[in-house]
């Protein structure tokens, strides 16, 4: 898709100039004008890998393993979808592991059917037991879901609806 083979060239051409920077004087005016046509680009056409549709507490996702023959968005709100996203590498990457690590224990966290704070606590960490395990060695994989558990057991007191705010405020946090 010409979509993937833009977005990749605009991500790599952003590289370029960050790590030319110290090497090409900032008077350069022919390079800041490509510079600010570069960004106009990127404003467009760049976009995250991971994100939170936050109208569905969905966690979006551009599959990788399709890339760069094609451009999909995928979404997922289960336990066992993320676990085999992020077991096959459909998100690659260290942090964006991380975080849709974060985002998908959110959105499928807040399709838990428990009524009582013990239930769902229970659930949760039941959840973020099976992500972590998807890939036990992605140190930040665990030190996402390690916080999201943190916080929701932080939370408790707060009704299972004050959980789910928690929880959506660190998926963001870590974001």
């Amino acid at each position: 898709n010409i979509f993937a083979l833009i977005f990749l060239v605009a991500k790599l051409l952003k590289i370029c100039y960050n790590s030319l920077n110290s090497y090409i004087p900032l008077n350069s005016y022919s390079f800041l004008n490509s510079y600010n046509v570069l960004n106009k680009f990127s404003e467009v056409f760049m976009q995250d890998t991971v994100w939170l549709d936050e109208e569905k507490d969905l966690l979006c996702y551009i599959d990788q393993t399709l890339l760069p023959n094609e451009l999909k968005i995928c979404t997922c709100n289960n336990i066992f979808d993320l676990y085999d996203i992020i077991k096959r590498l459909s998100i690659r990457g260290a942090p964006a592991i991380g975080v849709g690590a974060a985002i998908g224990l959110y959105a499928a966290a807040n399709r838990f059917e428990d009524e009582t704070e013990d239930g769902f606590l229970y659930s949760f960490r039941k959840s973020a037991e099976i992500v972590n395990s998807s890939r036990p060695t992605a140190v930040n994989l665990s030190v996402a879901v390690d916080r999201m558990v943190k916080r929701a057991e932080s939370s408790a007191g707060l009704g299972v609806d004050g959980i789910k705010k928690a929880l959506k405020k660190e998926a963001l946090d870590i974001y």
